[in-house]
């Protein structure tokens, strides 16, 4: 995408996997926040939604699997050797995991904020809206660049045969069997260890095609929920049954706050449009995306981190909070290691997006960092 009409101006990037969503919303061209309200945003909280999905769960359970592996050596409690291979086994399969299913998320959560954008009247309100806002400006002006927009964010999707395959599903039989046939093809059964590969069958494309065949032997597609039709496609074309649901607190403890049975769509009535865009967009990250963290970027191009009110909430021993940060602590070390970025100094990933330190006034995370800063040599140089 590219040109003056506003659609590249804001950075946003959803990371479903690790319940967090990255913002820089900070712009002074009105164009560029409209824009951002009215296509990105949507989509980033679509992507929320696939928290719940088995790609997911399964890309966190790798994580994680990497993050203890990486903090037991640094106890010493695992071998270098061992620890480095488990490391890198890790990384690379939920790598190759993502690099699978991601495109087709993307497509997918893409091409029903198209559909909603669509609909007949919807711009023309969000213009209105606009308009109420900020008096001084044209509404008719407002509604030709939101048009010009819409035509350029519905163009843009990385998997053009999935578009194709969701519009002839909505086409025939409306949005909501879409949706049920994108789930489908998106939440696939498959089990991860050493005698399983996550990645080996997995097609989302096969599977859409498959999910959008079945339902033409369904009889009155209409009278099915979204949730009926879900259970009947996936009984149909999934021989060892439904997906598994990993039990994954990083992800599903935020998802409780929002309604499971939709997709989240904007309130074009609470359209944030002012100084308070940024603040507005980080809330409906939470309520309704069901993301467990927002970082944001500050005008000065500084990082900080908000959790939300889940904070507080116990999680077997700690908060959801204190679990969170030890994820992704241990992911940032993680991505740095195996990327063969340099550890040294070991600087904390936390202090980096706090206002002070991660421990208030001094680093909260020095305890885990120190012993890990004594093995990222040998850890290094063990990877393959």
């Amino acid at each position: 995408m590219g040109g003056p009409t506003g659609l590249t101006g804001i950075r946003g990037e959803a990371f479903p996997a690790r319940s967090l969503i990255r913002l820089d919303i900070d712009s002074d061209d009105a164009n560029t926040v409209r824009a951002f309200q009215t296509f990105r945003l949507p989509e980033l909280l679509l992507s929320g939604y696939r928290q719940r999905f088995t790609p997911s769960r399964s890309i966190r359970a790798l994580q994680r699997t990497a993050i203890d592996t990486l903090f037991n050596a640094a106890r010493g409690r695992t071998d270098i050797e061992l620890a480095a291979d488990q490391i890198s086994s890790s990384c690379e399969t939920a790598r190759q995991l993502q690099e699978t299913w991601r495109p087709a998320a993307t497509t997918v959560d893409r091409f029903f904020v198209s559909t909603m954008i669509s609909e007949e009247g919807y711009l023309t309100q969000m213009a209105a809206v606009f308009d109420a806002m900020h008096p001084e400006t044209d509404e008719d002006a407002i509604l030709t660049t939101l048009r010009d927009q819409a035509a350029e964010f519905t163009a843009s999707v990385p998997d053009e045969a999935i578009r194709e395959t969701l519009s002839e599903v909505a086409s025939t039989y409306g949005r909501v069997p879409s949706e049920a046939v994108a789930d489908v093809a998106l939440d696939a059964p498959f089990q991860l260890g050493p005698e399983h590969s996550p990645i080996s069958s997995f097609d989302p494309y096969e599977r859409l095609v498959r999910a959008a065949d079945e339902l033409d032997f369904v009889d009155d597609v209409p009278s099915f929920s979204a949730q009926e039709l879900r259970e009947r496609l996936r009984r149909n074309i999934e021989k060892d049954g439904s997906a598994t649901r990993l039990e994954n607190p990083l992800l599903t403890t935020p998802m409780k706050t929002v309604d499971p049975e939709r997709f989240p769509t904007p309130d074009v009535d609470q359209v944030p449009l002012s100084g308070a865009a940024r603040d507005q967009a980080i809330t409906r990250c939470f309520c309704q995306g069901g993301f467990g963290a927002v970082i944001y970027s500050t005008p000065d191009s500084t990082d900080r981190l908000i959790n939300p009110t889940v904070a507080s909430k116990p999680l077997h021993e700690d908060t959801y909070e204190t679990y969170w940060h030890r994820a992704y602590l241990g992911t940032e070390l993680l991505t740095q290691l195996v990327s063969e970025e340099s550890l040294d100094p070991l600087d904390c990933p936390l202090c980096a997006i706090s206002t002070d330190q991660c421990g208030g006034d001094h680093c909260g995370s020095r305890s885990v960092l120190e012993p890990i800063s004594e093995i990222v040599d040998p850890l290094s140089s063990a990877l393959p």
